[in-house]
């Protein structure tokens, strides 16, 4: 059963990072498996001496390569795995023998440095992709279990929301249902009817 939530993870990831492709400049959605190697391609528009930040994390809070002209600084975890080539607004970055660590957005950052104020204005660049390492099935290949699996599972969450409202209503229902009834009341009294017995 975790099989199945996992591949119902993935799809589910894999379309929400797709449809969110286009508004952040990414390439979309690269899928390998532990050992193989994936290319990057980071450009920037900008001209002049741009300086390349090959960032991790949604937040991009983990820099992976710091390029400043010819000198690359690589962080210690990608250290002997990258591969580093171009220069400026046109770099080609491949990282080699993937683990499941290295899964996770990557973002092509360029900072250009004013020479008058020394100040640095970052500008994101094109070729920011999301890598997931894995052994499931790719995106790209449409999986007809994995659809009807999502089916099913959508089917069955909106009939258990569904039976869930009515057994929170039907109590209510009838609750409003009794206070609105007129209440019939049956009298225990005795009457006698005195009319026979008075006289003129």
């Amino acid at each position: 059963m975790s099989a199945v939530w996992l591949r119902l993870l993935i799809g589910i990831f894999c379309l929400s990072f797709t449809s969110q492709a286009a508004t952040v400049h990414t390439n979309g959605v690269i899928w390998r498996q532990p050992g193989d190697s994936m290319a990057i391609q980071c450009r920037s528009s900008q001209t002049g001496r741009l300086y390349l930040s090959l960032r991790k994390g949604l937040s991009k809070d983990f820099e992976v390569l710091y390029k400043a002209s010819q000198k690359n600084t690589v962080s210690e975890k990608y250290a002997g795995r990258l591969q580093v080539t171009g220069v400026d607004a046109s770099v080609d970055i491949v990282i080699s023998n993937l683990t499941h660590e290295d899964t996770g957005p990557y973002w092509c950052v360029y900072e250009m440095f004013d020479s008058r104020s020394y100040e640095a204005t970052g500008v994101n660049g094109t070729g920011s992709v999301l890598l997931v390492v894995t052994d499931e099935q790719q995106c790209d290949q449409p999986n007809k279990n994995l659809l009807l699996v999502t089916a099913v599972v959508s089917a069955a969450v909106l009939f258990g929301v569904f039976i869930a409202f009515l057994l929170w209503i039907i109590p209510k229902i009838k609750r409003w249902h009794a206070k609105m009834m007129p209440r019939h009341t049956v009298s225990t009294d005795v009457y006698e009817d005195m009319r026979a017995t008075l006289r003129p």
